[in-house]
């Protein structure tokens, strides 16, 4: 029987074709509102699984459009009350439901200050909607799955979207219409994928590997392991690898010796765990890279993608 999450998942291709194709006008007016003055940095606010897209704006923005940016930190305002100054940013918030309270409060301190704001959400009446100058809304359909997963996806695209059209390069927005196509690709890896959460679906610690634009995507991944299978996943970039006592819950996993190079794929494949008594193995590590990441990512399983754009 195909679960509601499943069958979400697979109307990812749809959900960002019509993204991608009908709101490309959307976009490119609002890069130029942007632009007409340009923001020294960007904040963005988000919770769960938005804050893991949040991660992936976080490299786009300042690699491609060399923004810097940072996550809003929601405790200050609705806590301590002591918000930061604004001027000169912008504002993002990223929210399924557009509900969120923590997303809400730090969207309304922005007005407040004058700051310009934007909002991605699936819900056109919510709040968050209701309190930004500009909205984009990523149109995902109702999202009836506990674990999000096309809302996640088309959060990402309409990040991606964004970025393209401040940079004004043309052939990065071109690469955005033949999204759907490579996730349709993707969702034929299920045979693949079902090998892997076989093997692992026995293991009580995972440590989801990635680096750089993948990283999000290492979030996200054990988040989704933690949400739906209750085994404890840890999200750690690759280079975290490369400390000799890093550990897992409860134990030593990642310390190593014996090598030149720590944090090289050789490093982190065949070396030794310094554990504690009795704790000769450590645990099994899912990888995620592009093609142009470095070795030093090989861990027990290793998926290659696309480059992400």
């Amino acid at each position: 029987m195909t679960s509601i999450l499943e069958k979400e998942i697979y109307q990812q291709p749809d959900v960002i074709r019509n993204l991608v194709n009908n709101q490309s006008t959307k976009f490119e007016e609002l890069s130029k509102e942007i632009l007409k003055s340009p923001p020294r940095f960007i904040l963005i606010v988000a919770r769960g699984t938005s804050d893991n897209a949040a991660i992936y704006a976080k490299y786009l923005f300042s690699g491609i459009n060399k923004i810097p940016v940072g996550l809003a930190m929601p405790s200050l305002y609705t806590l301590y009350k002591q918000t930061p100054i604004m001027q000169d940013g912008l504002v993002i918030g990223i929210s399924q439901s557009g509900q969120s309270p923590d997303v809400y409060t730090v969207l309304e301190d922005a007005q407040r200050q004058g700051v310009l704001t934007i909002s991605i959400t699936n819900e056109k009446d919510s709040p968050i909607a209701k309190v930004s100058d500009h909205n984009i809304f990523v149109e995902a359909g109702k999202e009836r799955s506990v674990a999000a997963s096309k809302t996640f996806t088309s959060q990402m695209t309409a990040i991606a979207m964004l970025v393209a059209y401040l940079s004004g390069d043309e052939k990065r927005i071109s690469d955005l219409m033949m999204l759907n196509d490579y996730i349709e690709e993707a969702l034929t890896q299920k045979s693949a994928t079902q090998t892997i959460a076989d093997r692992f679906s026995k293991k009580n610690h995972l440590a989801i590997i990635s680096r750089g634009y993948n990283h999000c995507t290492t979030h996200e991944i054990a988040l989704k392991i933690k949400e739906l299978s209750y085994i404890v996943a840890q999200p750690y970039s690759a280079a975290d690898f490369r400390h000799p006592d890093l550990r897992d819950p409860g134990e030593r996993v990642a310390g190593r010796e014996g090598f030149s190079r720590p944090g090289s794929a050789a490093h982190l494949h065949h070396g030794r765990g310094r554990n504690r008594p009795g704790h000769n193995q450590h645990p099994p590590r899912i990888a995620f890279s592009t093609f142009d990441d470095d070795a030093a990512l090989k861990g027990d399983m290793t998926t290659r993608e696309r480059p992400k754009l």
